[in-house]
């Protein structure tokens, strides 16, 4: 028995087309997940850690959820610090696995999840984690007067939007920004209607 060339070439356009809409269907999700993820060290007394973690998560910001291990392998890299220009290099020959304190962040208007926050015991360690996961890193100090400051350990690919967004964030205080963002006014001028996950892909 023969079939035709165009014949042939049809049903196999028909099945790869119910395998696409079986993935739309049943693979792909409606909304976006993030992915993102952010290593954290807490310079400062553990009281006063867990007060700022206990807030954002009364105030709806964040969630609370299972601790996450990591595996630390061995590497080696150098780290150089912008304002300074000052490089330091690093060489870890252990490896080991550390369980870390994980808490979600949330858009406080939509509870969705904007991002994971990992809180690491030492600076060493999140340095370590930040590079061999490809995340971002960050110090969070408080100094004697209650001043808070980041130090953020980037894997040099971001744009100098973002760069830019992390200084004004942390230029000053969460409650400043937020008074001045229900300030700012917003004129929409047509309605938007964003597309989904599958939408997109379509």
């Amino acid at each position: 028995m023969k079939i035709a060339a165009r014949g042939f070439y049809f049903y196999i356009e028909i099945a790869m087309a119910v395998i696409l809409l079986t993935i739309l269907l049943f693979v792909v999700s409606e909304t976006s997940t993030s992915n993102s993820k952010q290593f954290i060290y807490n310079d400062m007394p553990q009281k006063i850690a867990e007060y700022l973690k206990d807030r954002s998560i009364e105030k709806g910001e964040a969630r609370l959820a299972n601790s996450t291990e990591f595996k630390l392998k061995p590497a080696k890299f150098e780290i150089t610090n912008q304002e300074t220009g000052e490089t330091t290099a690093y060489d870890f020959d252990d490896e080991k696995i550390i369980e870390l304190e994980t808490i979600e962040m949330l858009d406080s208007s939509t509870g969705e999840l904007e991002e994971i926050v990992y809180y690491v015991e030492t600076e060493e360690d999140m340095i370590r984690l930040a590079y061999g996961e490809s995340e971002m890193g960050a110090t969070v100090a408080m100094d004697a007067h209650g001043k808070v400051s980041y130090k953020y350990y980037l894997q040099g690919y971001e744009t100098d939007r973002l760069e830019s967004l992390l200084y004004i964030l942390h230029s000053e205080s969460p409650d400043v920004i937020s008074a001045k963002k229900d300030k700012q006014v917003v004129r929409t001028l047509e309605v938007m209607e964003t597309l989904n996950n599958r939408e997109n892909l379509v």
